[in-house]
């Protein structure tokens, strides 16, 4: 990405030939003056000019014509998962952590599917092609905004991909029931003292309820541990 002496923007390939950057077909001169101009990059063959507003915190991607003539814009937050994405495509730490791309922690690894959360606390699942995908809400990224309940864990579970939550101050486990993309389409929600409890904790191999047993304890633990039975059998 090059600037004149008159702030008109350029691209300029590995041909070393500088391309006017257009809006409308006229060269660009920086006229939106809020939106800094970061870098331009031809991604999987689609010309783009990357922005950043520094008054409210914004990024915005152009989407670029062969003669990197303006055709759209995309704009979002700046603490969202697709800054990172443009980080990777514009080979640029945006957010100055430095690091390049996204960061993810292991909220939960059993199973199949690991159940991943990033640096700005999206989540995302992970299957064995090692490709972590986010959660999605509405189609949207989901960044945990249901208040008080905290995801367990993810797994496909018959075929159908599934998220377990817990909301410990209402005593409540939930269920979400996701498409191919993760993202969500329908809930179940149970008393965390139940027996369904015991049926998800078996299915996605977690201690829900915090008993240190996954699934219903035996009947002969459930009698000591409430006191039915004596331990010395007298």
């Amino acid at each position: 990405l090059l600037k004149d002496a008159q702030n008109f923007l350029y691209a300029q390939d590995e041909s070393g030939t500088p391309i006017p950057v257009k809006y409308l077909d006229q060269p660009y001169d920086n006229r939106f003056g809020e939106w800094r101009p970061l870098g331009a990059e031809t991604v999987n063959g689609e010309n783009q000019v990357l922005w950043e507003n520094l008054n409210t915190g914004e990024l915005g991607l152009w989407q670029a014509d062969a003669n990197w003539n303006w055709l759209l814009s995309d704009v979002w937050d700046f603490n969202t998962p697709k800054t990172f994405e443009q980080e990777t495509a514009f080979q640029q730490d945006l957010n100055r952590d430095g690091l390049i791309g996204n960061v993810f922690s292991e909220t939960e690894t059993q199973g199949a599917v690991k159940l991943l959360k990033d640096l700005v606390n999206y989540f995302y699942v992970q299957g064995q092609d090692g490709a972590p995908t986010p959660l999605r809400y509405q189609n949207q990224p989901f960044d945990n905004r249901l208040s008080g309940w905290s995801p367990l864990a993810a797994e496909t579970l018959g075929g159908e991909n599934q998220v377990l939550w817990e909301n410990t101050g209402a005593g409540q486990l939930g269920l979400w029931r996701a498409n191919d993309n993760w993202d969500w389409q329908l809930s179940d929600i149970w008393a965390l003292a139940s027996e369904e409890t015991f049926i998800q904790e078996v299915n996605f191999g977690v201690d829900a309820n915090g008993d240190g047993v996954i699934g219903q304890p035996a009947a002969e633990l459930t009698a000591l541990l409430t006191g039915a039975v004596n331990p010395l059998g007298f």
